[in-house]
């Protein structure tokens, strides 16, 4: 396992939306259920998308588009085209499964529609430091593992086979990696610091490490050695590559592991300090007031409440 297939599963990405709008008309789909992270390819033809702030953006065939804005946005046959729903969409145009057909006399668009709702508070981990929009056009993104991701996300959507959204949901998950890996490739790509610190052979093992084995008593001797590093050496290339102290991002990590296991079970406290390297509640419990600004039992209560 690497951090990235780490982070992508604890962050329980479950139920993702999914659309395939195939129009040969005018069209318009908005959406805004809150999904924080949108991925939409164009297989054929053109579309515009217009964010929640900046300008509309024209997507041709091949074009990939990641979207981790928030608010209500949209993607259309021309960038002032009125635009539906999703639901709308649905109950408007016909529909067969996750299928979308606009029919008409105009040249034929063929767009793929996802987006990410997340469970885990850890896709904030995923998340953090992504632009608003991510554009890779089809002239970029020559991945032969995306190509084929999105052929096999495109055509499991056309059936409708018992058990679909989970494979559609890890298709989702293929999706996202490869168009990761393609970005984050780019010379120029504004890439966050973990992901770019993932391909550094030294501090992306150092992460790995910590990532597979938070509950152990990690030292920065301990893991400049792990790696082949001297002390100083090792915390001088990771704080240039993350911007925090080794220690300083273990900790960070260990507590958000915790505050997910705090989200999605029932373990006792004393488990779950265990399970993240704590000694004690007590300690653990001290750790977490002053990273989330209160006791990991009111935070759990909070949840509860919301759920």
């Amino acid at each position: 396992m690497d951090v990235l297939t780490d982070l992508l599963s604890r962050t329980h990405a479950r139920g993702a939306f999914f659309a395939h709008v195939v129009a040969t008309d005018r069209w318009g789909i908005a959406f805004d259920d809150g999904a924080p992270l949108g991925i939409h390819a164009v297989l054929s033809g053109e579309a515009w998308l217009t964010p929640p702030t900046g300008q509309p953006l024209r997507l041709l065939q091949g074009d990939l588009i990641l979207l981790a804005e928030q608010g209500r946005y949209q993607l259309a046959s021309a960038p002032d085209e009125s635009a539906c729903s999703l639901e709308e969409a649905r109950a408007r145009w016909q529909t067969r499964g996750r299928r979308i057909e606009i029919s008409g006399e105009g040249p034929a668009t063929s767009v793929l529609c996802g987006g990410y709702r997340f469970e885990g508070g850890l896709a904030v981990r995923l998340l953090e430091g992504l632009p608003p929009v991510i554009h890779l056009p089809g002239s970029v993104r020559a991945s032969d593992g995306l190509r084929t991701a999105l052929q096999l996300l495109a055509g499991e959507l056309e059936d409708g086979s018992p058990g679909q959204q989970i494979v559609l949901d890890r298709m989702l998950d293929l999706v996202l990696i490869f168009a990761l890996r393609v970005w984050g490739s780019e010379p120029d790509a504004a890439v966050p610091q973990w992901l770019r610190a993932l391909d550094d052979p030294y501090i992306g093992q150092a992460l790995l490490i910590m990532h597979e084995h938070p509950d152990h008593r990690w030292t920065v001797d301990e893991l400049a050695h792990r790696v082949g590093l001297s002390r100083a050496s090792f915390a001088k290339r990771f704080n240039a590559r993350l911007g925090v102290p080794p220690l300083s991002y273990l900790t960070d990590w260990r507590l958000q592991v915790a505050a997910d296991l705090l989200r999605s079970s029932s373990m006792p406290l004393a488990a779950i300090a265990k399970r993240v390297g704590y000694g004690s509640a007590f300690a653990f419990s001290a750790a977490f007031k002053r990273r989330y600004g209160q006791p990991p039992r009111a935070f759990r209560d909070l949840v509860d409440g919301e759920s």
